[in-house]
């Protein structure tokens, strides 16, 4: 199986050759207040266990618009003079440079069909579910969910 991520050493031959220091960074896109509504169940009465997740990401439209275009945005942020220093040399052009842990942005941000299928490809949840409700529609005014005896839901915001 391929890696994502290579040593230094076994990069480029030794580690000796290698800069002293590398740098490195994340740039993500979070689609704050998605339009697009999903489901969870419970799987058991067991509160270790994690719930089943129907994610239905994009399900709404404007979801899938706005992503790509902050995908795009993430495009124009890659070719600004302050960082287009830390580019590498030998980066594809497709990536302007940069190396992605995963696919590269489109080399053509302008193709709403590429970025479509970007979005599309690369959606994740990042390290926790979340999600929330009012209080009265699923829970009632000491947090007990409504239709699950036993059930309260713990606020950890």
């Amino acid at each position: 199986s391929s890696s994502f991520i290579q040593t230094a050493s076994s990069a480029n031959g030794s580690a000796s050759s290698q800069p002293k220091n590398v740098y490195g960074g994340n740039i993500f896109e979070k689609l704050a207040f998605p339009l697009s509504r999903g489901e969870l169940w419970l799987r058991s009465r067991d509160p270790r266990d994690n719930p089943f997740v129907r994610y239905n990401y994009y399900s709404h439209p404007l979801d899938l618009e706005r992503c790509v275009n902050g995908a795009r945005m993430i495009a124009k942020v890659l070719k600004t003079r302050s960082l287009k220093k830390f580019a590498y040399a030998t980066g594809s052009e497709s990536s302007n440079g940069f190396h992605f842990i995963g696919p590269a942005l489109p080399k053509n941000t302008s193709d709403d069909a590429a970025m479509t299928q970007f979005c599309r490809d690369t959606v994740n949840t990042m390290w926790h579910f979340h999600g929330g409700c009012h209080v009265g529609s699923v829970v009632n005014h000491k947090y007990q969910v409504k239709g699950v005896e036993g059930l309260r839901v713990v606020d950890g915001s």
